[in-house]
């Protein structure tokens, strides 16, 4: 109602934007996040629990690099917020 009442402002393209946002599958937004965090930006890493250049142990260096990899998991279990009002927080992974 709000896009009509305002014709001709900048609201004429959130309807098209927002109506091919809606088409587009969750794993395709998901991909494209992963290109542009992870590999473009670099923020995130796309793959492993953790670095290559770490070893398996009980020290600081490790237990840093697990829970900057697990930080890609964590952000991504609590997102999309399901039609029936539930998170995917709740359920267990």
């Amino acid at each position: 109602m709000i896009l009509a009442w305002k014709r001709g402002t900048w609201l004429d393209g959130v309807l098209p934007a927002a109506t091919f946002m809606h088409a587009v599958p969750y794993f395709w937004v998901a991909l494209a996040l992963v290109f542009v965090f992870g590999v473009t930006l670099q923020w995130f890493p796309v793959s492993r629990a953790y670095g290559l250049d770490v070893m398996p142990g009980l020290t600081g260096e490790f237990a840093q690099s697990v829970l900057y990899h697990a930080a890609l998991r964590r952000s991504r279990s609590c997102w999309p917020p399901w039609p029936t009002g539930s998170s995917a927080c709740a359920t267990s992974w």
